[in-house]
């Protein structure tokens, strides 16, 4: 079925001005809850015998430090089909997404309670057209979502609205503006005279018109991190906000690990004013407001300043915020 679908009125195509990913996350996160067909159709495609939803559950952090978009799990507890599903709305693959969840459905497959473990791309076609998605053990396009669901009464039709606005849009956030020149040097630069100084080197990548950020640590997946680990690896995060104007570290999930404001007060302590926020902290350094529409040797000046605060920010996290952490990791465990 084409873009110009007759069973979508123009005006219905009017509804959203902007559809995210996520929006497609929970459309079909919802259906899954609701719709015994979309369970049958996600079954079917990779082969599970069984339907009976167990549970599903959105942006799941896993053991790869990754991040599944659903996971689904039909059967029960002690016999579970397990199904991983990375949605891609227009957003190219991160460096080893494929392979990362092609080596989880192989390690969950491992599990006692797992009989067995798939993973999956949800897409638009024309995203298949345009990627290589072979790694994945099955597609599930939006095309087929939406025909599923348009037989779904009422609550089905408005998310099959939602899938098609996505699929005649083909976009993110309302912008499908290409990769900008200007910016990309930018930053590619910056990379540079940030690793000059110290900091650890940045895999270039095309950069957005509103982009504004570099951050650390970068490993191949380029991605936060979601959880404290006690080894410090993946506990601390690094970025500089150059349009905002400040270099932060950020505890992820360190409340999860340590009394969060036990370690508020032990910051204070040491000079420095965190922000609190759930189970995260946020330590924050005032830096210049940088222009990545300007070529860098113009402000050099001001970037000089900016790299500076990362590597006073990245010092203190080493040589005092890393212990303070850990000293009350310690303190908790010998507390149990």
């Amino acid at each position: 079925m084409d873009q110009a679908d007759s069973r979508f009125p123009v005006e219905d195509l009017d509804t959203y001005a902007s559809v995210y990913e996520r929006d497609i996350d929970l459309a079909l996160m919802a259906a899954i809850r609701s719709s015994a067909a979309i369970r049958d159709w996600l079954a079917g495609a990779v082969g599970f015998p069984c339907v009976d939803l167990l549970l599903v559950r959105h942006s799941w952090s896993t053991a790869d430090h990754r991040e599944s978009d659903i996971e689904v799990r039909f059967g029960v507890p002690t016999s579970a089909y397990v199904l991983q599903i990375e949605n891609k709305l227009d957003a190219r693959f991160q460096p080893g997404q494929q392979a990362a969840y092609e080596d989880r459905a192989t390690s969950l497959s491992e599990e006692a309670e797992v009989v067995e473990a798939r993973c999956a791309l949800f897409c638009p076609a024309a995203y298949v057209a345009a990627e290589d998605c072979s790694r994945f053990d099955a597609v599930l396009t939006y095309e087929e979502a939406r025909d599923v669901l348009l037989d779904e009464g009422s609550w089905g039709r408005e998310a099959a609205l939602l899938i098609q606005h996505a699929i005649v849009k083909h976009r993110r956030g309302g912008s499908d503006r290409p990769d900008d020149p200007v910016r990309t040097e930018f930053f590619r630069r910056m990379a540079e005279v940030a690793a000059a100084a110290g900091l650890p080197p940045v895999p270039p990548r095309p950069r957005k018109p509103n982009a504004g950020f570099l951050w650390w640590p970068r490993k191949e997946g380029l991605q936060q991190p979601q959880s404290w680990e006690p080894s410090g690896a993946h506990g601390a995060w690094l970025g500089a906000k150059l349009v905002h104007g400040s270099a932060d570290i950020e505890l992820i999930g360190v409340g999860a690990v340590c009394e969060i404001d036990e370690l508020a007060r032990r910051l204070e302590a040491t000079g420095v004013v965190p922000e609190v926020s759930d189970a995260s902290i946020r330590v924050r350094r005032a830096v210049p407001v940088l222009d990545p529409d300007r070529p860098l040797e113009e402000q050099r000046a001001a970037v000089d300043e900016v790299v500076g605060g990362l590597l006073e920010q990245r010092a203190w996290w080493h040589e005092v915020g890393h212990s303070l952490v850990e000293a009350l990791i310690d303190s908790r465990r010998s507390a149990s």
